[in-house]
């Protein structure tokens, strides 16, 4: 669980936070130029939920053990 606990506070949330600040920054002053930014942290919230689903892959839960849910 700890480990989960490391990456969100590492990685999810500044880079999700991020990505949402340049999306808002956009928006707000469309005459800027925002294109490097955008794609950088769209691809790397692309990138951090393909590590959230692949921490998932068989399991309910991030912190879980390996086993498949009995659904």
């Amino acid at each position: 669980m700890i480990q989960w606990v490391m990456w969100q506070m590492a990685n999810q949330g500044p880079k999700l936070g991020e990505q949402g600040h340049f999306h808002r920054a956009k928006a707000s002053a469309p005459a800027g130029d925002f294109t490097y930014a955008l794609k950088r942290f769209d691809d790397e919230a692309h990138r951090l939920y393909g590590v959230m689903e692949l921490g998932l892959f068989n399991k309910e839960w991030l912190a879980a053990t390996n086993t498949p849910s009995p659904t």
